[in-house]
């Protein structure tokens, strides 16, 4: 997530539209990389489509106002807890 996270933390948060090509090759075929830490903050996405990535449905319960959801080759990731013991 290290690359992808990066260049999501410049993202406005009145971002409303966000396309994502093949986020898996951009992060070095390093597996698919974590689409909720990205995103979660972006809480006026209105659309969100995304190519190989990583999706935790927990993390992306926070963008209340997404009304469009494109994801393809993705994988679901488990929840994480918010303080492992």
């Amino acid at each position: 997530t290290g690359m992808l996270s990066d260049f999501a933390a410049h993202f406005p948060s009145s971002l409303t539209a966000l396309r994502l090509g093949d986020v898996g090759s951009v992060h070095g075929g390093m597996g698919a990389p974590d689409l909720a830490c990205c995103v979660s903050a972006l809480t006026n996405l209105r659309e969100l489509a995304a190519c190989k990535v990583g999706v935790c449905i927990t993390a992306l319960a926070s963008l209340t106002q997404l009304r469009d959801l494109q994801l393809h080759h993705f994988s679901f990731l488990l929840p994480q807890p918010d303080n492992p013991a």
